[in-house]
């Protein structure tokens, strides 16, 4: 019987769980629309310095000040019950809002996602082309080589497969897929103590129909959670491959590459000029080379 409510305690724990993985799927899947997609690649374009002072402290100081002020309004309640949630809330804003603000000062919050930083680049790079005058040959080199970089994973994440379930499950987090074990784990292990029970001779309680229809959904719904979490994250891989090499592939196209053979552009001729005679003292020509002495 103890075994019995431990793993009831389990699976009511498990549905909870299961009904949270497919509200974060869904969220998952209404962050890939075309206006929030749009959305995102606007905000990764952001520099990062701009990125800090005009969206990151507000938000963080609306979202800490919205916490601080429940706090407060719980707190100065007329009926005088709400003390533990109030000071619960305002030590919440007051925490989260003094680490984030620790960091930054400190110089430890970055925006290291790969998204965020392969597309911040080719947002420089778009920039950095369409300024005048343009940028010279050394940082117009190491705009081509980082671009063709981005081009080469954009191509790679673009052509990726997961290479089947077992591949995938190893990618995973690990928390995730022990999560999931757990989760699918108690109901059939429920599922397989009540057919035990049955086949022992045990008296069937009322209502074990829908009991053990209610652990099967269970388990199927986090196994097509995952599925779903796996199509998604393979969508989103070709997407953003995709979204890579077709920038990248743009903004190559308006740089010169000597390596196709292409008419070296005037500026760049110049460019060439006055360095070689800063380096090597070679005065400029005014005017026509006169011609050799007879002889030589």
């Amino acid at each position: 019987m103890a075994i019995l409510r431990a793993l009831a305690v389990l699976d009511v724990a498990a549905a909870l769980l299961a009904l949270l993985m497919w509200v974060a799927e869904l969220v998952g899947w209404l962050v890939q629309l075309p206006s929030l997609r749009r959305l995102e690649r606007h905000w990764h374009a952001i520099p990062h310095e701009r990125w800090i002072t005009l969206a990151s402290i507000p938000l963080v100081t609306v979202f800490g000040g919205i916490l601080l002020s429940y706090g407060v309004n719980l707190l100065s309640d007329a009926d005088g019950g709400r003390n533990l949630p109030g000071v619960f809330s305002l030590v919440l804003g007051f925490g989260l809002t003094a680490w984030y603000y620790t960091r930054q000062a400190a110089g430890a919050y970055q925006r290291p996602t790969p998204r965020a930083r392969n597309r911040g680049l080719i947002a420089d790079a778009a920039v950095t082309l369409a300024r005048r005058p343009p940028p010279d040959l050394r940082s117009r080199e190491a705009l081509r080589v980082a671009l063709r970089r981005v081009n080469r994973l954009g191509a790679r994440l673009a052509a990726a497969d997961d290479g089947g379930w077992r591949d995938a499950c190893r990618r995973e987090r690990r928390w995730l897929v022990v999560l999931v074990a757990v989760v699918v784990g108690a109901p059939v292990l429920t599922l397989v103590l009540f057919a035990w029970r049955l086949v022992g001779g045990s008296p069937t309680t009322r209502g074990l129909p829908g009991v053990v229809a209610m652990l099967a959904g269970i388990a199927v719904a986090v196994l097509l959670a995952m599925g779903s979490r796996r199509y998604r994250l393979r969508r989103e891989r070709r997407l953003f491959g995709r979204e890579l090499q077709q920038g990248s592939a743009d903004l190559l196209g308006r740089m010169f590459d000597p390596t196709r053979g292409e008419r070296v552009p005037a500026p760049v001729l110049a460019e060439v000029a006055t360095t070689l005679r800063r380096v090597y003292g070679t005065p400029a020509v005014t005017g026509p080379r006169p011609d050799p002495p007879d002889g030589r």
